[in-house]
């Protein structure tokens, strides 16, 4: 019975521990969000130093102004579906602004980085 192209010579793989082979190093920067090795692994980013005068990608400033224009739409968003009936039109409105403001929550909290 022939084996799965995918299960070919996994276990050698997963078993090897040559010093011949390169280890796989994770360089992450200091903005970009936190993930584990193999996830690291997986995404392969590429290592472009910054330029010399960037230090964060973001200021605390615009990350606290992007977390509250974020709780601010989700609020609105509360707020107008109360003081409407929920019809089709004002129900994709709140949803509209409650993904706007889930998206600029996920840029503060990447740090402008993705």
């Amino acid at each position: 019975m022939a084996k799965p192209a995918l299960g070919k010579g996994l276990g050698e793989l997963l078993q090897e521990t040559s010093p011949n082979k390169p280890s796989v190093t994770s360089e992450t920067s200091t903005c970009a969000p936190r993930m584990s090795a193999g996830m690291n692994t997986l995404v392969q980013r590429p290592t472009a130093n910054p330029p010399s005068g960037q230090t964060e990608c973001l200021p605390r400033v615009v990350r606290g102004a992007l977390l509250a224009g974020d709780a601010a739409l989700t609020v609105g968003a509360v707020l107008f579906l109360q003081a409407r009936p929920a019809d089709g039109i004002n129900l994709t409105l709140a949803v509209g602004a409650v993904l706007l403001g889930a998206w600029l929550g996920w840029l503060a909290l990447v740090g402008g980085e993705a």
